[in-house]
Formats: C-alpha cells, sequence, structure tokens
C-alpha cells in the first residue's frame, strides 16, 4: 500500500471516529431553540386567534340573515 493510500485511509478513520455534533447545546443553539419556540407559540395564538374571529364573523352572517328574513316576513 503506497504512502498516499495509507494516510487516506488514516485520514478516513480518523474522520469516522471525531464526533459529530456537540453534547452540550450553547449559547447560540439555546437561543435559536427560543425563539423557534417563540415563533411557534405566535403562529399558534395567531391561528386561534384567526378561529375565533372566523366563528365571531359566521355568527354575525347568521344573526345578520335572521334579522333579514324577520323584516321580510313583517312585511
Amino acid at each position: 500500500m503506497s504512502m498516499n493510500r495509507l494516510g487516506c485511509l488514516l485520514a478516513a478513520v480518523l474522520l469516522m471516529l471525531t464526533p459529530v455534533g456537540c453534547r452540550e447545546e450553547g449559547p447560540a443553539e439555546r437561543a435559536g431553540r427560543e425563539i423557534d419556540e417563540a415563533a411557534e407559540a405566535a403562529r399558534e395564538r395567531t391561528e386561534e386567534a384567526f378561529e375565533d374571529l372566523g366563528r365571531e364573523v359566521d355568527e354575525a352572517m347568521e344573526e345578520g340573515e335572521q334579522a333579514v328574513r324577520k323584516l321580510r316576513e313583517a312585511e
């Protein structure tokens, strides 16, 4: 085996033995996770608010339609 091939093989083995990621979460990772969690919470609150608004609009439309029917019946 040539020295070049041996060097490549050794480098490949060393790369496989090195840890792939950090074991502890650093400040940047923690901040990124907190930002992601805050964004997800805001998205959920926004969805809930739009769902509530949609229900209120539907109820108001139904009340308006009922009022129009009563007015037509009264004529």
